[in-house]
């Protein structure tokens, strides 16, 4: 493994960007122009922020002219229409969505800080291999909450795909000796069954939505009032369900961290033993409640 890693030493790895996590936003409308702002924007920062805005627009020199002219019952306004809103099963959506992305990180950035700390110097090539396998997985869940919080739910399956398939690479690898004994990735699903029994299932439900077998065509095209077939490029509906397949992915990449850097926990959350989970985990136990919620919502 070690001629692998040097072949990276002469990249330039800088990062000259700073990414935003789109999970953790919404967006506001501005005279037909979207704004990105974060999830808890309140509604009194929105107000300000359309005032200058639209001082700008009118030419105004004065934003406190603008507040008394433009936006006298803005709160009031906006508060109606929030309470409104709360009986529409597109709010309900995004809400119980907003839910399970804000444990699902709060809960992911807890494993990870633990993993930044751990030192995989005197490890073998297996578990330093494995550390950065779960190392790479922190962008997988970044991005499947953005995709999620577009309601990209197509692209998402075959990244949670992708990432069970990293999980249970690890798995397997573990309790190898070295980098030439480890299989391919696809090949490992079988060996995370007898640690995490619903993996083999999952994986097969998440194989059959990533290549749109026939038993899915219904969530990816429909013929409209016009008799032509159209192609459901999103769906708010459908990103809910994603994000609850998330919430498994997590629960999953929790339970294997403990089992694969046991040696390094001195007190388990997820598991019992190396051979058991912990059946009232706290993603086992938010999962349950956001699934009571949602059959709430589509009864």
């Amino acid at each position: 493994m070690a001629d692998i890693l040097e072949k990276n030493t002469q990249m330039n790895i800088n990062q000259d960007r700073f990414s935003v996590d789109f999970g953790e936003t919404k967006t506001i409308w501005n005279y037909g122009i979207p704004i990105i702002v974060p999830v808890n924007f309140s509604i009194e920062q929105e107000k300000y922020l359309k005032a200058a805005l639209t001082t700008i627009q009118y030419g105004n020199v004065s934003v406190d002219n603008t507040l008394k002219t433009y936006f006298k019952d803005f709160e009031k306004n906006e508060k109606i229409r929030f309470s409104n809103s709360k009986d529409n099963i597109n709010y309900k959506y995004d809400s119980l969505i907003n839910e399970i992305l804000k444990f699902q990180k709060q809960t992911f950035e807890k494993m990870s800080r633990k993993l930044l700390k751990y030192n995989f110097v005197d490890d073998s090539e297996s578990i330093s291999f494995c550390g950065l396998i779960f190392k790479r997985l922190i962008s997988s869940f970044d991005a499947s909450r953005n995709l999620i919080k577009q309601g990209f739910y197509f692209e998402t399956y075959s990244l949670i795909r992708q990432m069970l398939e990293q999980i249970a690479f690890a798995y397997n690898i573990s309790g190898k000796d070295n980098f030439e004994e480890f299989i391919s990735p696809t090949k490992c699903i079988s060996s995370l069954k007898d640690f995490y029994p619903y993996s083999g299932k999952f994986y097969g439900l998440l194989s059959s939505k990533t290549h749109i077998d026939k038993s899915q065509i219904e969530r990816f095209f429909y013929v409209d009032e016009n008799g032509e077939g159209q192609i459901i490029l999103r769906s708010l509906q459908y990103s809910m369900e994603t994000a609850v397949d998330l919430l498994i992915i997590l629960d999953l990449y929790c339970c294997v961290f403990e089992y694969i850097f046991k040696d390094k926990i001195s007190k388990y959350q997820f598991i019992e033993n190396e051979t058991t989970l912990n059946e009232k985990r706290i993603t086992r136990v938010f999962y349950h409640q956001i699934f009571e919620k949602y059959r709430t919502i589509n009864k």
